[in-house]
Parts: structure tokens; sequence; C-alpha cells
């Protein structure tokens, strides 16, 4: 489980998540890494299997432009 803490076009640019044409949206887990699920080219949506459980309006970390946890952390997009 987690929680999405960047959407494209709607959070600040990031350079790790929007790149030549391909979005991924950025999710924090529990354990505080990061994951990216891709946004389909052809419908603007995520996979069918990606499920949003509830709207939460607590503060978080949020994923700024200068924000370079993949390439720091070496952490992966989902497939």
């Amino acid at each position: 489980m987690g929680r999405v803490v960047y959407v494209p076009g709607v959070s600040p640019f990031n350079p790790e998540f929007e790149y030549n044409g391909m979005r991924w949206v950025g999710i924090r887990l529990e354990d505080r890494s990061l994951v990216a699920t891709p946004v389909l080219l052809a419908t603007g949506s995520l996979k069918p299997k990606v499920q949003f459980l509830e709207r939460d309006a607590s503060p978080n970390d949020e994923i700024t432009e200068t924000s370079r946890e993949f390439e720091r952390d070496g952490e992966g997009f989902s497939p």
C-alpha cells in the first residue's frame, strides 16, 4: 500500500516522472521507498490493477523538480 505523491500535470514538474512524452505517477510506499507506475499513452489512465482506496488530505512530502530520488537511491519504476 502507498500514497500518491506525484501526478503529472498537477504536481510541480519533475523530469524523473515526465520524459519525452512519457509520464508516471509517483507512489510513496509505507517503507518510504518510491515507485512509479506509467500513465498509459493511449488512454491517459493507469493500469487497471492500480486501485485507489481513499483520499487522504494530510500533509505529505512533495516531489519537486530538484528531487532526484530514483537517481540518488537507485529505485526503479514498476513494470
